[in-house]
């Protein structure tokens, strides 16, 4: 049997959906393709060749700075810092049973040890991340254990870094679970132990299993909270549903669009911190200056900065030109990077390239 960290968080949570997607393709998206790509970049297998990966891949590179100076004290360059590894697939055997990792970056600093992740869109909460977790599980028999003081397991996005410190002592905690799940697969139960979380929107077997379809049933737009409060408490769940089936978008819309439902706007357009890909700013900016409507907003969400320019052009009968200067002028847009390319702000020994 083979899993990857990737697939512990869900695996681990609802090992229902294992057996569900045993025959199931991977779900790829375009947001992951791009993902892929600005993980290639910061690794230095490829060059960014547009504008937004450029900026994306600049915007991680001074994040991750940013976390070794903030807790480190160091730069990317420092001598003190050992790569240990980057982006090269691990195994571990578990009785016959195989856990594979391709992390982003791990690296020794100050005799602590930092499991890196690049995240481009969503990510697991920090503080139960199987996936970083799982790498440390497989990155210790290349370690000394007794040399290691701490476990630093650590995001880095375009928006910022986030970081939790662990005990090494907690590392034979994370080994002892994941040889348990292994066990619990090849024991499945006679009733699939299905649970619900975020992990379902990138579930293969999600439109066939019976917890996403009653959580579906339980929470359509007829039967939406009514309060702020009871929003932000199911704003996650709700925010998987609206993302996987059209037919429950196409009645939150109405209902923000129409404001039905108070607070609905404030949770979906305003709960997060959700940026289009080139723009530096929230992506409800774009209503509030009446360059769009939601309806629109929905359509443009995964444009490059070039489609959405000529999507305004068209819709007000501008030229492209003049679209973009206003984009800009309004603070919607960045007209070029400030940052340099990473070859040229990093030498040779930085971790980063």
């Amino acid at each position: 049997m083979r899993i990857t960290c990737s697939q512990l968080d869900r695996i681990i949570n609802c090992n229902g959906s294992y057996y569900l997607s045993l025959n199931e393709k991977g779900i790829k998206t375009a947001a992951a393709d791009s993902g892929t790509s600005i993980h290639e970049i910061l690794s230095g297998q490829k060059t960014a060749t547009n504008e937004h990966e450029r900026m994306l891949s600049s915007l991680m590179q001074e994040n991750l700075e940013l976390f070794l100076r903030e807790i480190f004290k160091v730069n990317s360059n420092d001598e003190s810092i050992e790569l240990i590894q980057k982006e090269r697939r691990i195994y571990k055997e578990f009785n016959g049973d195989i856990l594979s990792g391709k992390p982003d970056l791990i690296f020794m600093v100050n005799n602590n040890l930092c499991i890196i992740d690049y995240k481009t869109g969503y990510y697991e909460s920090i503080d139960n991340n199987w996936q970083l977790r799982g790498l440390a599980v497989l990155i210790m028999p290349q370690l000394s254990l007794d040399k290691i003081k701490n476990v630093y397991l650590a995001i880095v996005t375009p928006e910022g870094y986030y970081y939790s410190l662990k005990p090494t002592d907690e590392i034979k905690q994370w080994e002892n679970k994941i040889i348990e799940t292994f066990n619990n697969l090849h024991n499945p139960p006679k009733q699939l132990n299905l649970k619900y979380g975020d992990y379902c929107k990138f579930c293969p077997a999600n439109y066939k299993c019976t917890e996403f379809k009653n959580t579906l049933e339980k929470y359509n737009a007829n039967n939406l909270p009514v309060s702020a409060k009871e929003i932000s408490e199911l704003y996650k769940k709700l925010k998987i549903i609206y993302d996987s089936f059209p037919l429950v978008k196409k009645r939150i819309i109405a209902a923000l669009e129409k404001d039905e439902i108070p607070g609905l706007s404030e949770y979906f357009i305003l709960g997060e911190p959700r940026r289009l890909p080139r723009l530096n700013v929230p992506i409800n900016d774009l209503v509030d200056k009446g360059y769009l409507t939601i309806n629109e907003l929905i359509e443009v969400c995964d444009m490059k900065i070039t489609d959405l320019v000529n999507f305004l052009a068209n819709k007000n009968k501008k030229s492209k030109r003049e679209v973009k200067e206003q984009l800009i002028s309004d603070g919607l847009i960045i007209e070029q990077l400030t940052q340099p390319e990473l070859k040229d702000a990093k030498n040779e020994k930085s971790i980063i390239s």
